[in-house]
């Protein structure tokens, strides 16, 4: 009886060191947010340029700027986000970073004149990432803030912004190569499938850039 009572306090513990292997080995895969959710974030306080880039005004009187997750939504995962380094000078409507997923680009321009006072290296591969707080690209100290500041859209004015180009993004795509059932969910009023652009070839990557990253259009369009 002493024996089998060892024998099955063994299994016992055995079984439980085995769960506890597995749970602490299971990976935690984060929460992917669909884009309509992602294209209604906007905390309190942060600015949102006409090319997807966010800011927020710090108490030095730089500010800390990085990329909208709705645009991270649509590229999916980068393979690599190219930057200015930390001295070199931004100047606006010049390229200022540089979104790489296999062979294609979207290229973001300054929003302002300015010198890059920080670069933030954990966020050079990113996605989805919705803290405002933290996950902030570059630390730039803006040459004419308040010249830049009427261009710039906040709470109300850039929360009615962002679900415009949400609409405007979901018709762009309609026709532009998906899958057939991607493509007809979209056509239906669907919601945008997160990492869309990873489907779609260098050609459409430069239209949507030309279209939405960068476009001299006004804010109100």
């Amino acid at each position: 009886m002493v024996a089998i009572f060892v024998i099955l306090t063994i299994i016992f513990f055995l079984g439980l060191d085995m769960l506890v292997r597995h749970r602490s080995e299971k990976k935690i895969v984060p929460e992917v947010l669909p884009l309509a959710h992602l294209s209604r974030l906007l905390p309190r306080g942060v600015f949102v340029q006409p090319n997807f880039t966010w800011s927020r005004i710090l108490d030095d009187g730089n500010i800390a700027l990085g990329i909208h997750p709705l645009l991270l939504g649509l590229t999916g995962k980068p393979d690599e986000i190219t930057t200015l380094s930390t001295g070199e000078e931004a100047r606006k409507g010049k390229s200022l970073l540089s979104i790489r997923k296999g062979e294609r680009h979207l290229h973001l321009n300054a929003p302002t004149d300015g010198i890059i006072r920080r670069v933030n290296p954990d966020m050079k591969s990113i996605e989805q990432e919705t803290d405002f707080e933290n996950n902030w690209l570059f630390v730039i100290e803006p040459a004419h803030l308040s010249e830049e500041l009427p261009g710039w859209m906040i709470a109300e004015k850039a929360e009615a912004w962002l679900g415009r180009k949400y609409q405007q993004i979901r018709d762009f795509l309609v026709g532009s190569g998906l899958n057939p059932e991607a493509g007809a969910t979209l056509a239906d009023g669907g919601d945008i499938p997160v990492g869309v652009l990873s489907e779609l070839d260098e050609g459409i990557w430069h239209r949507f850039e030309v279209d939405f990253c960068n476009s001299d259009s006004e804010i109100s369009n």
